[in-house]
């Protein structure tokens, strides 16, 4: 994460997804993540939103529990760095759907998703009692325990590589842009070596 750590970071310890559910049926699902940031996270600050790009909004959206269209659920405590924290959301299926898959990341108190090293994880449901792995085995209908898969990310980017950077709130693209011009500016600025 570099020499110094962002103020809100952090990493998903472990999760429970439900593995099935009927159309328009609900389930519960938890995630514990790690403060690996230099930040407090304070109660009712800190949120789980759910991350889309579709004019609809989240596929698993339960207007009963859900804080907000998208934040499925917020910290109810203070969560000091290097201690964890549990989000724990209602998942609805949608109706008439035979399948359904949300990604869930971690928010800032100004509504910015974190970026690293793992603050999310990924939701996808199946109709049905019994679904299959990406390998093909076979797991029954429950509820399904999970690490990230994704392994961790790292908070720095190398010289030269491309930056993915997710949704994030206007104000954080306003951000990124001055920053473009202000380094830009400070480059061509500089007299030139003789």
């Amino acid at each position: 994460m570099g020499e110094t750590p962002p103020d809100y970071a952090a990493t998903l310890i472990d999760s429970s997804v439900p593995l099935s559910l009927e159309p328009d049926q609900t389930g519960v699902a938890w995630a514990v993540f790690r403060n690996d940031g230099t930040s407090t996270w304070l109660a009712g600050e800190v949120w789980l939103g759910a991350m889309f790009t579709d004019k609809d909004g989240s596929q698993l959206y339960d207007q009963n529990t859900w804080v907000a269209h998208d934040v499925a659920a917020v910290l109810y405590s203070d969560v000091e760095p290097g201690d964890t924290g549990t989000f724990e959301w209602s998942v609805r299926m949608p109706q008439e759907s035979a399948s359904a898959a949300q990604s869930f990341r971690m928010m800032d108190p100004v509504g910015a998703w974190l970026m690293c090293p793992s603050p999310g994880l990924d939701v996808d449901l199946h109709s049905g009692t019994h679904n299959t792995e990406p390998d093909g085995s076979d797991v029954s209908e429950g509820n399904r325990t999970r690490a990230d898969r994704e392994g961790a990310k790292s908070c720095q980017v190398a010289a030269g590589a491309a930056l993915a950077l997710p949704s994030v709130p206007w104000v954080s693209w306003w951000m990124v842009g001055a920053l473009a011009w202000f380094v830009r500016r400070s480059r061509t600025a500089r007299p030139a070596r003789s």
